[in-house]
């Protein structure tokens, strides 16, 4: 009806989410549109020309504003708060549904919107799975590895921090591997300079290799609502993203990845890092380690 009290009977009118873009909903293959909401409105405007407006929605949340920037880094204290919780609440003998309500109640009581945390947690060379939700009738033991990839939401801007706690002496492969995390993500901030092509960013990403039977799985992409974009990831391929630049008050989430030759090694750490005209900067003071309690 707004449509048509404005005269758009054969307008030209963008809708976004009706698939995946560069900037925006970059996971959502088949798009985010209640489909019955569209076919109404394309039913009531049979005249009308509809037309994908995602990314164009996407650019202007790309480049982040002043008060963008800065509910960002409260989110990302926030998350830091969150993992902070997790670690001091780990050890052996301690139920994982009761670690993850620790970790969710310290980002509530911070004023972090809803965003459910992400947990792995299983033995030291066992493959775990990724969960969203408490995992009820499961203890922690010594010897354990927790990957925790905590988002938190404040003024509708999501940042990311992401950590693993090993319970128990880590073990030396573990300390090699964090090694590569730390060298890796001092790679990808000398990538992460204004003006660098995006294509050519992914390629580099690409470039990465692996070290002592070590392969990176390395993640970059652009934060905000949620769902943002450019994403990269390491082996995808980014000829769809040339000519798009990283920009200065861009917002990114750097993930570092490594795993072992058969999947039963695997540590993840990253956080949320802030383009300058200078450079990139963390959102918050946090740089790769691996966290040992218990």
């Amino acid at each position: 009806k707004a449509l048509l009290d404005l005269g758009m009977e054969r307008a030209r009118i963008g809708v976004v989410g009706l698939g995946r873009g560069k900037l925006a909903h970059v996971s959502a293959v088949d798009g985010v549109t209640t489909h019955t909401a569209y076919a109404g409105a394309i039913a009531q405007l049979p005249q009308a020309t509809f037309e994908s407006a995602t990314d164009i929605v996407g650019a202007a949340r790309y480049i982040k504003g002043d008060e963008e920037i800065a509910c960002l880094r409260r989110a990302a204290d926030i998350a830091t708060a969150g993992l902070q919780a997790l670690a001091k609440t780990a050890s052996p003998g301690v139920a994982e549904a009761a670690l993850y309500a620790q970790g969710m109640r310290r980002l509530m009581e911070l004023g972090s919107e809803y965003f459910p945390l992400t947990l792995q947690a299983e033995p030291i060379g066992r493959l775990r799975y990724r969960h969203r939700n408490p995992q009820m009738g499961r203890t922690l033991g010594s010897d354990w590895v927790i990957e925790a990839e905590v988002n938190a939401a404040w003024g509708g801007q999501v940042a990311q921090e992401t950590q693993t706690i090993v319970l128990g002496p880590i073990p030396e492969t573990y300390r090699k591997a964090a090694d590569l995390q730390r060298e890796w993500f001092g790679a990808l901030l000398g990538y992460l300079t204004p003006g660098t092509d995006v294509a050519e960013l992914g390629e580099r990403i690409n470039a990465v290799r692996e070290r002592h039977g070590l392969r990176p799985s390395l993640i970059l992409q652009s934060a905000g609502y949620g769902d943002d974009g450019p994403r990269l990831r390491t082996g995808d391929s980014f000829d769809h993203l040339g000519g798009m630049c990283v920009e200065p008050n861009t917002v990114w989430v750097c993930q570092i990845g490594v795993q072992g030759e058969d999947g039963r090694l695997q540590l993840s750490w990253g956080t949320s890092v802030l383009v300058t005209d200078q450079g990139p900067i963390g959102l918050v003071n946090r740089q790769p380690e691996l966290v040992s309690v218990g």
